[in-house]
């Protein structure tokens, strides 16, 4: 994958807690990292920001990440996020993680459900975060 073609990059220093037992950054840790790039990414596009002005959200409907190098503290990583397309009620977003020390080491697949958290209910995605979504997808 091109870093060029996402454009929202989250950058994060790899942390001495972050490692196991087995001297690498752990998995579940990955998940938080793809998280922080998530939220950047819907921030961005003020969706988040809906959750807590009109109780409209997303929910984290699946996720996937394929490891290819372990992680090690020391390090700086550069979370990169794109929306990859746009459904009803649903957004899929792909995610890359590069070291600096390492290149790529990981990537991911999501979806996310927009939700009305008063409702219960899934809703279309607004119009306003679908202009949103191609105006940052453009830069």
């Amino acid at each position: 994958m091109n870093e060029a073609n996402f454009p929202v990059k989250t950058t994060l220093p790899v942390q001495w807690g972050e490692m196991d037992a087995l001297g690498h950054v752990n998995n579940v840790t990955y998940f938080r990292y793809l998280e922080t790039g998530r939220l950047d990414l819907l921030n961005q596009v003020e969706l988040y920001r809906e959750n807590w002005v009109q109780g409209l959200g997303t929910i984290l409907l699946k996720i996937d990440c394929r490891y290819f190098k372990p992680l090690v503290f020391p390090d700086t990583i550069h979370i990169y996020s794109r929306v990859s397309k746009i459904g009803n009620t649903s957004i899929t977003m792909e995610q890359l993680i590069v070291s600096d020390n390492l290149g790529e080491v990981a990537t991911s697949k999501s979806v996310l459900v927009t939700f009305d958290y008063r409702t219960q209910q899934k809703v279309p995605v607004p119009d306003k975060v679908k202009i949103a979504i191609q105006e940052i997808s453009k830069k």
